[in-house]
């Protein structure tokens, strides 16, 4: 039987030692490259084109400004079908995606913030009009029937975001229409009530204002 030197013995035992190090090494490698790809390749991502796609509405601006009650009202119609078209094509793309509640949270907050900057923008707009109708209109403004239809313009667009962003995150929960939400249910009003507080909003201002909108 061979004999088991000091020396011999160290070397086996280094041996040992370099293989189980290249193994744990590989482990943590590939662990590593997972989390890599999946915080660089998010399963869930907020379209660019949230809350709705860059070509399926038409622009109801020129009728708000003339004040065309009737065409604003054929064009929430027209608009509301068109959108409600679009989120079934957007369901059935989005429903077949996987996720998890971590992915699912982080869309939520995703859509916040994206209804947040989306009503700042309004926000924004707003101010500038309203610091205009005072410069111009001076004693003659009627600053308290403006201050109010801009409240309910900005209520009313307010909870539209919200409700458009329940939509959204509806279209990730199921493929089976029947089974979802009712989508023409949840989509009620995201036209037709929106552009009547616009509409109600630009009837205060004078027409010069009113085009510059």
């Amino acid at each position: 039987m061979p004999q088991i030197t000091l020396k011999s013995a160290l070397y086996r035992y280094r041996r040992q030692y370099s293989a189980m190090f290249l193994v744990l090494s590989g482990i943590l490698l590939q662990c590593s490259a997972g989390k890599e790809r999946s915080t660089q390749h998010p399963t869930l991502t907020l379209s660019e084109f949230y809350p709705f796609g860059p070509t399926i509405l038409e622009s109801a601006r020129p009728a708000l400004i003339a004040s065309d009650g009737r065409l604003v009202y054929s064009l929430a119609k027209k608009n509301q079908t068109n959108f409600d078209s679009y989120i079934k094509a957007v369901r059935a793309n989005n429903c077949q995606i996987g996720y998890n509640s971590a992915e699912f949270e982080s869309l939520k907050n995703q859509i916040r913030s994206r209804n947040r900057s989306l009503l700042k923008q309004l926000q924004i707009r707003l101010d500038s009009i309203e610091a205009k109708y005072i410069q111009f209109e001076a004693k003659s403004a009627n600053l308290d029937q403006f201050q109010r239809r801009r409240s309910l313009l900005e209520t009313i667009a307010e909870e539209r975001f919200e409700k458009l962003g329940n939509v959204w995150l509806q279209t990730y929960q199921s493929c089976d229409i029947e089974k979802s939400q009712n989508t023409e249910n949840q989509t009620t009003g995201l036209f037709l009530a929106y552009y009547t507080a616009f509409y109600r909003f630009l009837e205060v201002l004078p027409p010069t204002l009113r085009s510059s909108f």
